[in-house]
């Protein structure tokens, strides 16, 4: 398993992969992004490499998920179904957080209420529940 980064990943081959992240339950409930096409997932990667720090997590061959910061202290993280529940995005969250921590003193997590998956993930890596808002828990975890 590698990580990439994600202004590498926009080819042909790795876009179909990609856009098939975007397709998934996760990212369609608790994105408010919609991803139509390969055009429109294009679109996308170019946001996120212009307005973020993003990494894809490639295993044989294959972009599985993506992991990064999308402000300085915001980490975010989307994995395929396929691969879920697998331990491939624990593998690889430490190094985030890791990374993070050289930058700032605390990360955040921006979580949609539903999302328990997501919570639960967050808190296993001693997140704690920092504030609240009508839709979403923002998770925080200090140096």
């Amino acid at each position: 398993m590698e990580l990439i980064k994600l202004s590498q990943l926009i080819d042909n081959t790795h876009i179909f992969d990609i856009f098939e992240i975007t397709q998934n339950t996760g990212f369609k409930n608790f994105s408010n992004v919609e991803i139509k096409d390969i055009n429109s997932c294009k679109n996308y990667l170019y946001w996120l490499i212009k307005n973020s720090d993003y990494y894809g997590i490639k295993l044989n061959g294959k972009i599985i998920g993506i992991v990064g910061y999308h402000s300085v202290n915001y980490i975010a993280y989307i994995l395929n179904d396929k691969y879920q529940k697998q331990g491939y995005l624990s593998k690889v969250f430490p190094i985030f957080l890791d990374y993070g921590f050289q930058i700032c003193n605390e990360i955040l997590a921006s979580i949609i209420k539903e999302n328990e998956k997501s919570i639960h993930f967050i808190q296993k890596f001693g997140f704690e529940l920092f504030k609240e808002t009508p839709e979403r828990y923002i998770y925080k975890k200090s140096r």
